[in-house]
């Protein structure tokens, strides 16, 4: 039995809220419950953790340490390697110290409690196996941030990878951002950093190359955060729910409404509603200047010649900086969509909810190399949208298929109520089950692997932690 999830986004919590340890029980209940004799009598049990399970870029942790810029991940002498900081040991140990608090939050906590502790009925240790996506990116590039996690998983059997293929259960699966201009290292490595070099697109060495998106993460969005965490108080209720408020913005949709939904939770504090605004613009252009001033925004500005997207990331961001000079330039950028829509892609995020997957396009691709190379691959998957997705590419009579399957994310999504006066929030919960030949037999007619896939949603105010 083969469980797969992705796009947990654990983080340490400082500017962004962690997804309720809960649903890692209630997941451990569903395992439990499918794998039984009653059910689907698993015969082992296979982790495939599909990507971004920890944000090691979403934090303030550059912000509130004090590290010095030349000394954070994208300034300094980049490397051609990986387009990081050549202070390596340095980086390396900021990474580390990222993840131990992302290690001691309750949700990291529940997460592990998950996969050491197994159905009874499941006689075989279960493996583990952490596909890099771009968020988590540094557990790839470091070796000792995968030493840490296999010292904290001890009694499991844990492998880090690029991608997953399993001929018993038919499967091949990537994180997805290798399709993704702002957040795989393709294009950068072989046409700035090493100008020139052939490596094909999935390659190991690809997948440690730092990208634009990393910057907006942790730069741009977490250094706002930070920024405007400093003016508010923490003995202010408002104050408080407000940031708060805000560490929600990775999970609204589509994205290019965000001044309109800040404008709309700030309504039941109308007397402070403009000072948030206010503080919330200065904030993020002081974040502006930061990202764009990077050695990395510098570098990355040479691809536009080979982005075929309408005005770069980098040109997208000055302008909004020259905007937000003015006193009403958060209602100015809120009119200036490709800026916003740009500020969306880089961090890995669809614009729109509606339309066409993201991935779609590379899907397809991989499908065909797939026939090519005359393998039986049934399931596709991919994380890094956020969008749960299921696109059937072919079938036979028989039942055969090429089914691409997305599967989401644990996190909340904020979207536009239909009366477009206000936003409603719900928790996402998308996970899927595939069995091997020898399990699920009950009932079923013909060969093969067999697959289950849901997509959960709850409706319920957490208290926020804020430890």
């Amino acid at each position: 039995m083969l469980v797969v999830f992705s796009d947990t986004h654990l983080t340490d919590q400082s500017t962004s809220s962690n997804v309720h340890a809960s649903a890692f029980d209630l997941l451990a209940r569903e395992i439990a419950s499918a794998a039984g004799p009653k059910h689907k009598r698993a015969q082992s049990l296979d982790f495939l953790l599909l990507g971004d399970i920890f944000d090691l870029y979403r934090t303030s942790y550059w912000h509130d340490q004090h590290v010095p810029a030349e000394q954070r991940p994208w300034n300094g002498r980049l490397s051609p390697d990986t387009g990081m900081n050549s202070l390596a040991h340095e980086v390396e140990n900021q990474f580390l110290s990222i993840l131990k608090r992302i290690l001691a939050t309750d949700a990291c906590r529940a997460l592990f409690a998950l996969l050491r502790n197994p159905p009874p009925t499941v006689r075989k240790k279960p493996t583990v196996t952490c596909v890099v996506g771009n968020h988590d990116r540094p557990v790839w590039v470091f070796p000792s941030l995968q030493d840490l996690l296999r010292r904290e998983l001890s009694d499991v059997k844990l492998t880090f990878a690029c991608s997953f293929r399993s001929d018993e259960y038919q499967v091949l699966a990537r994180h997805g951002h290798e399709w993704d201009p702002h957040n795989c290292g393709w294009l950068f490595l072989t046409k700035v950093l090493q100008p020139g070099r052939t490596i094909d697109r999935f390659a190991p060495e690809v997948h440690k190359v730092q990208c634009i998106g990393d910057v907006v993460t942790a730069e741009l969005l977490s250094g706002m955060l930070y920024r405007l965490g400093q003016q508010l108080s923490q003995d202010s209720p408002d104050d408080r729910a407000f940031l708060h408020g805000l560490y929600e913005v990775n999970n609204l949709r589509p994205v290019t409404a965000v001044f309109e939904w800040m404008s709309w939770f700030s309504r039941n504090r109308p007397s402070a509603e403009n000072k948030y605004l206010d503080l919330l613009r200065k904030s993020l252009r002081e974040a502006m200047a930061a990202t764009l001033d990077s050695q990395l925004a510098r570098a990355w500005d040479r691809l536009k010649p080979d982005l075929l997207v309408h005005g770069d990331l980098t040109d997208q961001l000055a302008r909004a900086y020259s905007i937000l000079r003015h006193k009403d330039g958060l209602w100015l950028l809120a009119s200036l969509k490709p800026a916003l829509s740009a500020i969306a892609s880089a961090v890995g995020l669809s614009a729109d909810s509606a339309g066409a997957d993201a991935c779609f396009a590379g899907a397809a691709d991989d499908f065909a190399q797939e026939e090519k190379a005359n393998r039986q691959t049934r399931y596709l998957f991919y994380g890094h949208t956020h969008e749960a997705r299921q696109e059937c590419f072919k079938s036979t009579p028989n039942g055969q298929v090429q089914l691409y399957v997305n599967t989401g994310t644990f996190l909340p999504f904020i979207q536009r109520a239909h009366n477009r006066q206000g936003f409603w929030a719900a928790h996402r919960l998308t996970y899927a089950f595939v069995y091997s030949d020898r399990e699920d037999r009950r009932s079923r007619c013909g060969p093969g692997p067999t697959l289950d896939i849901w997509n959960g949603l709850r409706c319920k105010r957490y208290v926020i932690d804020e430890g």
